[in-house]
């Protein structure tokens, strides 16, 4: 069994789900927002754990898509959640 630690992908996604908990520390957007953001962040270093614990090829596979299309779900999240950000901003200083 492979320490799921020890990869790369791994550290990138455990900072990620750092970096997006501090950025959305101070943003006032709703709860439910912030949190499916979390949850689907925190599921990728969850997926890549279990992972870890495969011995089967086609397993470790089968996980590693499951990371790839949450990771493009997240995206499409950050983009959201930016765009609703900026929109906020802008009603708050008059211009909308």
């Amino acid at each position: 069994m492979q320490n799921f630690k020890n990869l790369k992908v791994y550290e990138e996604a455990f900072q990620l789900s750092k970096d997006i908990f501090e950025f959305m520390e101070d943003k006032r957007m709703s709860l439910r927002a912030k949190e499916q953001l979390l949850a689907s962040v925190s599921s990728i270093c969850a997926n890549l754990a279990e992972m870890g614990a495969f011995d089967s090829i086609p397993a470790k596979k089968q996980k590693v898509n499951v990371c790839n299309r949450r990771s493009k779900r997240d995206r499409i999240l950050v983009r959201l959640m930016l765009l609703i950000e900026s929109y906020t901003t802008k009603r708050a200083f008059g211009f909308y």
